[in-house]
């Protein structure tokens, strides 16, 4: 099924071009060609396309919105959420609209914003894992760590299964000093997934805190079996060895 989809958007993404040359001004055929080259990880070339869209119908919400998606892949924060405050302005009420903005909010270090952004996306569509996820992320880099850890155990009891949520609460726990809970979590992500390398180093962090050096380097050791070329972990275990 992945290759089908994958042939379907290149034979789209092949044939757009020519539609375009037929129909220049067609607002739809720029944004669909847009569309299909974002699609295809080239939001560079996608930029002209979604400003030609814009520019034949600047009342399209989706116009503005592949826009300020493009740009905000592009590394454009400031201009992507001059786009995505367009569409916002056209349709207030779409969740995907506030979530964007916040995530370039976040880019540009605007915290109270991207905040606020997300939790209009989330009042909006309160179901939504990845619009919490953000939140919390947020919450955790703004230093708010009780909201992010309470939006972390929101999302586990939605969704136990994900290990990233709990490595993350785990993340979480440990900056709190909370560290029965954080070794919990870590542990259910091992017991889970035994290639989660990154549970293994933030497990060998912890223990190493609390002074178990021996079950601390199992850790480290065991986080290097799983990625040897890792730096980052090789000089833990090494600064852990020889202090």
């Amino acid at each position: 099924m992945p290759k089908t989809r994958l042939h379907q958007t290149t034979c789209a993404t092949l044939q757009l071009p020519v539609s375009l040359a037929q129909f220049p001004h067609n607002a739809r055929v720029q944004y669909m060609l847009g569309r299909s080259l974002t699609n295809l990880c080239d939001a560079q070339s996608a930029l002209p396309h979604f400003q030609a869209a814009v520019s034949l119908n600047p009342l399209r919400v989706e116009f503005h919105l592949g826009l300020g998606e493009a740009l905000s892949k592009a590394g454009n924060a400031q201009a992507a959420i001059a786009a995505l405050e367009k569409a916002n302005s056209l349709t207030p009420d779409n969740p995907e609209v506030h979530h964007l903005i916040g995530t370039n909010h976040k880019r540009l270090g605007n915290m109270e914003a991207a905040l606020a952004s997300y939790r209009q996306a989330i009042a909006l569509a309160p179901d939504r894992p990845e619009f919490l996820n953000s939140l919390a992320v947020a919450y955790s880099e703004g230093e708010q760590f009780e909201q992010a850890r309470d939006i972390f155990q929101r999302l586990i009891a939605q969704a136990p299964d994900n290990l990233d949520y709990r490595f993350n609460l785990a993340i979480i726990h440990v900056t709190l000093e909370h560290y029965t809970e954080a070794l919990a979590q870590l542990q259910a992500v091992i017991a889970a997934a035994p290639h989660y390398a990154r549970a293994y180093v933030v497990m060998g962090q912890l223990l190493a805190m609390q002074g178990h050096l021996d079950e601390a380097e199992r850790a480290y050791r065991e986080a290097l079996r799983l990625q040897p070329g890792d730096p980052v972990i090789r000089e833990a275990l090494q600064h852990l060895v020889n202090p």
